[in-house]
C-alpha cells in the first residue's frame, strides 16, 4: 500500500494518535514498526495535523522548511509514523469498516 493510499484513508475515515515510543514497551514498538517503509514526509505531516499532533502553523512550517525536521517518517499497513524530535508518534489510520 502506498503512502498516498494510507493518507487517503486517514482523510476519508479518520486517524488518531495511538501512542508514542515513550509510552510503550520494546515488544509493542517492534510490532508497530513491523514491515515499515519510508513514507512521503508531506503526507505524514498532513496526517499528523489531522490527528492533532501538529497545529496548522507547525504543519505549514514543517512542510515549507524541510530542514526543520531531519528525521524520516514511516508507514505500515495500519499506521503512519511521524517522527519528531526523535520520538515516534504512531498514527492509527482507520479503515472503511470503522468510519468516524
Amino acid at each position: 500500500m502506498t503512502t498516498q493510499e494510507i493518507y487517503d484513508r486517514a482523510v476519508n475515515y479518520g486517524c488518531s494518535l495511538e501512542c508514542t515510543c515513550v509510552d510503550i514497551t520494546q515488544n509493542k514498538w517492534d510490532s508497530l514498526m513491523e514491515g515499515h517503509t519510508r513514507a512521503n514526509r508531506i503526507l505524514v505531516v498532513k496526517a499528523a495535523m489531522i490527528a492533532g499532533i501538529l497545529n496548522d502553523e507547525e504543519g505549514r512550517k514543517e512542510t515549507r522548511q524541510p530542514w526543520h525536521n531531519p528525521y524520516n517518517h514511516y508507514k505500515t499497513k495500519t499506521h503512519l509514523i511521524y517522527v519528531h524530535p526523535c520520538t515516534e508518534h504512531f498514527i492509527k489510520v482507520n479503515d472503511d469498516e470503522r468510519r468516524i
